[in-house]
């Protein structure tokens, strides 16, 4: 047997050399082993404390009974796992305000019951070296320990208070240059602002008066890069590289060895300014500069769009006041010189029949090449307008029956000027060739307008395209320049003309176009 001690009801408890603890009570004893969860290894010491609970010193840590005189105790464990500087404990004791001090292999171990927290006491704070053998409290409250080298003494203290830590910055190094901080240290600085390039930082910190020593730890965060504490660690100093474009906030406390944090952290607040391409004020003017800039090519191009209608309207003003009063002139002085010659050969008048015949008809073409080129209304509309007008003018004199039927396009459809002009004049040339050709008394005009393309189609009763004995040849190279051109027009427009004969008699030619369509805006024909 090793030890021995008596509980609060006066049962017996012995520690045994090979390991194990014997409870004697009611005149038998008991057993208790590994199996019922004392520590292992030898009992070194038994201690009873001020609330009658039973600690076990052992080679396997520290043992702790609760209730002594239950029938089945429950024993906790302590040992390096739980913050104990080593698993072989070899005496304890109590000191005045119930926290235990166990001598181990290592030193001096300060146990709080209540709260867990471990403080170690070794050879810096003059713990001798060496195996204890036992420990004792006297009448003052101070603690002896007698080990193998010698006897020592511990004066306990209250329990270190978290006010009395305080955390000052003693250097500071920012952006590769040393900042000037007190001698005294610093709890706080601020004001910090370093250039995009000048981007570490290191700081060191202490505690004045560390009663601790080696047990003092430290918690550190920065603010604007970490959301959480550090681990509580020895060191004293840390190193930041290569931070980010932004504001921060290094905050450091001190943690005692029983857990309890200093309230109030150190600080350090800096600024790491971004480079000039990132600064609000430069991003300012980048956006002000793409609105200039957008402002200006949007002004170019109205500009440009007012300078093309101006110049639209004055070349259709001058056709038609020019070109178009000369060539009024001519018409009308060629009927009054064939009012004058009525009475001459018949032969005479010709010349002047076909020159007033002439200038009408460059009048005609001039009016129709000043209404393609106007600006206005590019609108499908616009163009049937002037498409059943121009029937109805030209077709009504040679005693043509007209009829016109258009369906409505499905999506708003744009002009452009090319194609209201190439569309026109096609039609022209169909209603020409119908007046001169065809020997018909009725004209069908249908324009279909799908999502796709766009169909005109000119269908009469007359001849239809005569017979050809050629094989090689067809209705558009039958009839001079008239059916080529429009064939040359239809595929300026990236479109195909079909011609030929109506199955109910007379001739049929169909004008088919695309119609494009923009990923914003309207189709466009």
């Amino acid at each position: 047997m090793t030890s021995i001690a008596e509980d609060r009801n006066r049962n017996i408890w012995t520690g045994l050399w090979g390991g194990g603890l014997l409870r004697y009570t009611g005149g038998r004893f008991t057993r208790f082993d590994e199996s019922e969860g004392i520590p292992s290894g030898t009992i070194n010491s038994l201690f009873v404390d001020h609330r009658g609970r039973l600690w076990i010193c052992a080679g396997g840590g520290l043992g702790l009974l609760a209730e002594p005189t239950a029938a089945h105790p429950h024993f906790e464990i302590y040992n390096k796992s739980r913050g104990l500087g080593s698993n072989m404990m070899l005496c304890i004791v109590e000191d005045a305000m119930g926290r235990l001090y166990a001598g181990t292999a290592r030193g001096v171990d300060r146990l709080d019951p209540e709260t867990g927290h471990v403080r170690h006491f070794s050879g810096l704070d003059g713990v001798p070296y060496g195996g204890f053998t036992s420990a004792i409290r006297d009448r003052s409250g101070a603690i002896w320990f007698s080990s193998h080298n010698g006897l020592s003494r511990l004066i306990p203290e209250p329990t270190t208070t978290p006010d009395s830590m305080r955390v000052l910055i003693t250097s500071l190094e920012a952006g590769g240059e040393n900042y000037a901080v007190s001698q005294l240290g610093e709890s706080r600085i601020a004001g910090l602002r370093l250039g995009p390039s000048r981007n570490r930082m290191h700081v060191e910190f202490v505690v004045p008066g560390n009663e601790f020593g080696e047990d003092l730890r430290y918690e550190f965060k920065l603010g604007g890069a970490d959301s959480a504490w550090t681990e509580p660690r020895a060191q004293n100093a840390v190193d930041y590289r290569n931070l980010a474009p932004g504001s921060y906030q290094f905050l450091v406390r001190a943690v005692d060895p029983e857990g309890h944090e200093s309230p109030n952290p150190a600080e350090v607040a800096f600024l790491i300014l971004p480079p000039v391409w990132q600064r609000w004020w430069f991003e300012l003017c980048l956006l002000c500069a793409a609105v200039g800039l957008a402002y200006g090519l949007h002004a170019y191009r109205l500009a440009n769009i007012v300078a093309m209608e101006r110049m639209r309207t004055t070349i259709a003003t001058d056709l038609h006041d020019d070109i178009g009063s000369s060539l009024a002139q001519i018409a009308v002085w060629s009927e009054v010189a064939q009012i004058e010659n009525a009475g001459s050969e018949p032969h005479n008048g010709r010349p002047m029949a076909l020159i007033g015949n002439l200038a009408r008809e460059l009048t005609d073409s001039m009016n129709d090449i000043v209404w393609s080129i106007r600006s206005g209304d590019e609108s499908l509309e616009s163009l049937t307008r002037r498409m059943r007008e121009f029937a109805s003018e030209f077709l009504h004199p040679a005693g043509i029956d007209f009829s016109w039927n258009a369906s409505a396009p499905t999506t708003k459809l744009r002009l452009t000027l090319n194609s209201r002009r190439q569309i026109f004049l096609i039609y022209k040339e169909c209603m020409h060739n119908v007046v001169k050709h065809s020997g018909c008394r009725k004209v069908l005009v249908t324009f279909e307008i799908s999502h796709s393309e766009a169909v005109l189609t000119v269908l009469d009763d007359g001849i239809g395209f005569g017979a050809c004995h050629d094989a090689s040849c067809s209705p558009a190279t039958r009839h001079g320049n008239g059916l080529p051109n429009i064939l040359r027009r239809a595929q300026s427009l990236d479109g195909c003309v079909e011609f030929g004969n109506h199955p109910s008699g007379g001739a049929r030619i169909a004008l088919r176009l695309p119609v494009r369509k923009r990923v914003l805006g309207d189709a466009v024909l």
